[in-house]
């Protein structure tokens, strides 16, 4: 839009009129499911003080709770809150820093720079500002020279540590390092269209569009032809129908992945793995108690929408681990 003003009588304001160009930026998407907006700081479990204090915690709330058998999900939610509350209390949540490469050095060039820039705007003698300028644009200069020097230094610190990753199987801290040099961040979501590809924009419309699409998917028709299937003679297959155990438990608990992302209840798997004994303990009662009523707490039914890092797209996930 080309806009022109007028400008009207000298009043000997110090004022001018200036004439702009505003760019908007559109507020992000905030997710409103149940997940929570945090993550614990899991590498505080990783000193030996640390997580015997976590496990103190877990054993000391777990103690003091009292179940009624018949309400299962009161059951759950009560477990859930205590690695929760001993999360919050001993592990502490993870704070989204980023590293810090520019020097200090050059931090005081850019300091520099700045109060050279408020000088110059207000100097009203033409010589005094024309030495200040040429100062401003050699320290303008130097400030760029710093700066390419820090972000250098910066990388090959980072090659470094890529590589003392690489000699320890560390492919998770491998994995960051190589997306921070890349400098490649996750792809946006592709748009979620009807069935006649037109764009859906509001949430309500793009969450019944999703119900639509994988009740067309899960739920076929029944086949036209009944197949003709025989009995099977052969020894019958030994299958385990015996109340789990605490041994499989432990066993699973030790299968879990670190560094996974955490289900909507926010518990990481290395708060789990900290006392395989007592988690084991807690987690048996709740597991007995679901494979007698064949019933699972209401939480743990749910299905959730998820967006894949890789390509952007969603899948569905299950909140059981």
């Amino acid at each position: 839009m080309d806009v022109r003003v007028k400008r009207r009588a000298d009043v000997a304001s110090d004022h001018h009129l200036l004439l702009g160009t505003l760019k908007g930026k559109l507020r992000a998407h905030r997710d409103l499911s149940s997940r929570p907006r945090y993550k614990y700081n899991t590498q505080n479990l990783k000193s030996k003080e640390i997580a015997e204090t976590f496990s103190c915690s877990v054993k000391n709330r777990y103690s003091a709770l009292e179940f009624v058998e018949e309400e299962i999900d009161s059951h759950w939610i009560a477990l859930k809150h205590t690695w929760q509350e001993s999360c919050d209390e001993v592990v502490g949540k993870r704070k989204r820093t980023q590293k810090e490469w520019l020097s200090a050095e050059t931090w005081n060039l850019i300091t520099q720079w700045k109060r050279l820039k408020v000088e110059i705007s207000r100097c009203n003698e033409q010589a005094k500002k024309s030495s200040l300028t040429l100062m401003y644009l050699q320290l303008n200069k130097d400030v760029k020279k710093s700066a390419k020097k820090d972000k250098k230094e910066f990388y090959n610190t980072l090659a470094t540590e890529a590589e003392s990753a690489a000699g320890q199987r560390n492919m998770k801290r491998l994995y960051d390092i190589t997306r921070t040099m890349s400098g490649k961040r996750r792809s946006q979501s592709k748009p979620v269209k009807s069935k006649e590809g037109v764009t859906i924009t509001t949430e309500q419309e793009q969450r019944t569009r999703w119900v639509e699409h994988f009740r067309d998917i899960l739920n076929r028709p029944p086949p036209t032809e009944t197949p003709n299937t025989t009995a099977n003679e052969g020894p019958l297959v030994n299958v385990n129908v015996n109340p789990p155990s605490k041994a499989e438990i432990e066993r699973a608990l030790k299968q879990l992945k670190n560094g996974k992302a955490a289900g909507p209840d926010g518990i990481p798997p290395e708060a789990l793995k900290v006392d395989p004994n007592t988690t084991t303990a807690m987690l048996h009662p709740l597991f007995l108690q679901i494979w007698e009523m064949e019933k699972v707490p209401s939480e743990l039914q749910n299905g959730y929408l998820v967006k894949l890092p890789k390509k952007g797209d969603l899948g569905l996930c299950k909140n059981w681990r």
